[in-house]
């Protein structure tokens, strides 16, 4: 009986790995049209969905849907979304404390951060992920 709880205790834990997986790739998928809360989820969940995966083509894969995002984010620069907060330039009254939301970039490059640096990769995919990141 311990044995059988212990295989249903794995399936629910695959299963809840599964979903936030979907979740995740969902929210990528829609990446201009994600809230703040879809946005952290994918911080707060990149380890957990990065870190199950071993597959090099998936990593590869990954790393060409994220730069495809950034292209886009950059092309639609002028969106008011997607800029960043103005800094106080009144330098005479010195630096005004402002607020600041994360430019939508900074949520792509810090996945991708945490993509690369969660596994070690080869030679080969090495020289191939160098390809993607400086396109």
């Amino acid at each position: 009986m311990m044995q059988r709880d212990s295989s249903a205790e794995g399936d629910a834990k695959d299963v809840l790995s599964k979903n936030t997986e979907n979740k995740f790739m969902q929210i990528l998928h829609n990446y201009a049209d994600t809230s703040l809360e879809d946005k952290r989820f994918l911080i707060v969940n990149c380890d957990n969905v990065f870190g199950e995966r071993d597959d090099f083509d998936w990593m590869l894969a990954m790393l060409d849907t994220l730069a495809g995002l950034l292209e886009e984010i950059d092309r639609n620069s002028t969106n008011s979304r997607h800029k960043l907060p103005d800094v106080p330039s009144d330098a005479g009254v010195g630096r005004n404390p402002w607020s600041f939301t994360p430019h939508n970039a900074q949520y792509i490059t810090y996945l991708m951060s945490r993509l690369l640096g969660s596994k070690a990769v080869d030679v080969r995919s090495r020289n191939l992920i160098h390809k993607v990141i400086l396109r």
